[in-house]
């Protein structure tokens, strides 16, 4: 009787779910939908076996209006068949090119290349499909006024290349192919999105006005950088120039620093620093804003390898001052860590020796609230204790890099971080840190002897 009765439910879930899949409306722009209800429902029945549930939401996972709430609840259940049922809709062959989009978002977002039960070989497969999608129409798609948030496949390719938008650690290897760069090249003056007549519970502006952005646009120089085709360089140097988007620009020297030849970086950098910037409405857009791209630029000689990026991690590039709070001043250290991760190079002294200089971070490492203030927004307060274990694994990060590029010089400095810091951690690696610049400075005298 119990295996009859879990059978008819199973069989009345279907249906309702049958029914959604021709296309239920939304009640409300401000609550959950009669189709995300019903594929809940599903999700929380107490008389259906994990089997049964999958099942049920099988037809949702096909259907436009339900599939990603499906198979994102698929995916809590079982994982590797969720991935199998997404193939299985991308394959299909009356799946429409947004749909295939879709599915190829969903299957590469959030480093699924690497979980178990990921089809091997998709990957290779998306790409070739992607690829074809932008040479045969991607452009015309892509210059339209699209609302936000609008699936394209060069917007799909853009965000890929930027690991933007949920994408993450995908190889970008089988995407590349050099007879997309003119069509890039001409994306990169794709119209701003427009406000979509479906906002939500989150209202930013009137259906139809002008975002003032383009989110995928603004990954496009991303891209280029990564073909690494000198037929860029002319159209990212006017974007650079002159472009309203401010991410947009930033990303273009981003692009410049990796694909500029090398004698011509000093060059640009001095036309950097010395331009003036304004923005749509003629007004300068912010007397910093050529520090803040002369940042990214040296992430891109960094990204190519070349050491003379270090000169641009300096604070005074930042688009943190470093007068701000806390979180500010841990971001602001924190992200340059990430982009020198792994560099060998003498030139990260100098780095180092001008953040140690900095009071508001040699505060960080001591946890000295004197020298950096908490974030205290009266709802929430961002203070030492919530920021510890960060700090303690940038001091970490420091002293790796330290160790490893034998910047002996700086012993001194760590020693005294790691007698004054209110941070057991830090100070016990400190401690070590200064104890190898010690040993690998006495090695270098014996060795002068």
């Amino acid at each position: 009787m119990h295996r009859k009765r879990a059978l008819a439910a199973v069989i009345v879930v279907v249906m309702g779910l049958g029914v959604l899949a021709w296309g239920d409306v939304v009640s409300s722009n401000y609550g959950p939908s009669a189709a995300y209800q019903k594929v809940i429902a599903v999700v929380k029945s107490t008389e259906l076996s994990k089997d049964q549930k999958l099942a049920a939401l099988t037809g949702p996972a096909s259907a436009e209006e339900t599939r990603m709430t499906a198979l994102y609840q698929m995916e809590l259940l079982d994982p590797a068949k969720t991935m199998q049922a997404a193939v299985g809709v991308f394959r299909a062959k009356g799946s429409s090119r947004l749909t295939k989009l879709g599915m190829g978002h969903y299957m590469l977002e959030r480093g699924r290349p690497g979980k178990e039960g990921f089809p091997k070989g998709f990957v290779k497969e998306f790409a070739g499909y992607l690829l074809g999608e932008i040479l045969d129409g991607g452009q015309k798609e892509f210059l339209r006024t699209l609302p936000e948030r609008s699936m394209t496949a060069v917007g799909e390719y853009a965000y890929l290349a930027s690991h933007f938008d949920g994408y993450k650690g995908v190889d970008f290897a089988p995407f590349k192919d050099a007879r997309l760069v003119p069509i890039l090249v001409k994306c990169l003056d794709a119209p701003d999105n427009i406000y979509s007549e479906n906002q939500q519970s989150c209202m930013r502006g009137k259906p139809g006005e002008s975002t003032g952005r383009n989110t995928a646009r603004q990954q496009i120089p991303v891209a280029l950088a990564l073909l690494g085709d000198a037929r860029a360089i002319k159209a990212l140097r006017r974007v650079l120039d002159g472009h309203h988007d401010w991410y947009e620009r930033n990303n273009a020297a981003y692009a410049l620093g990796m694909l500029e030849p090398r004698g011509d970086h000093a060059k640009l950098a001095a036309s950097m620093r010395a331009r003036k910037v304004t923005g749509a409405n003629g007004q300068l857009d912010g007397a910093n804003d050529r520090y803040h791209h002369l940042y990214a630029f040296g992430r891109g000689l960094l990204a190519r390898g070349d050491d003379a990026g270090i000169e641009f991690m300096a604070f005074e590039y930042s688009i943190y001052a470093s007068r701000d709070g806390l979180s500010e001043v841990a971001y602001m250290l924190e992200e340059r860590l990430k982009v020198l991760k792994g560099v060998k190079s003498v030139k990260l002294a100098g780095f180092f020796k001008q953040a140690f200089a900095n009071e508001r971070v040699t505060g960080l490492l001591l946890m000295d609230k004197a020298k950096v203030k908490v974030d205290d927004r009266g709802d929430s307060v961002y203070d030492f204790t919530r920021a510890g274990p960060r700090i303690e694994g940038m001091f970490d990060s420091i002293c790796g890099l330290i160790e490893a590029n034998g910047l002996t010089s700086l012993r001194a400095t760590i020693g005294q971080i790691a007698r004054r810091s209110a941070s057991k951690v830090i100070r016990r690696r400190g401690e070590q840190c200064a104890a190898k610049l010690k040993a690998k400075g006495e090695r270098r005298a014996a060795g002068d002897r």
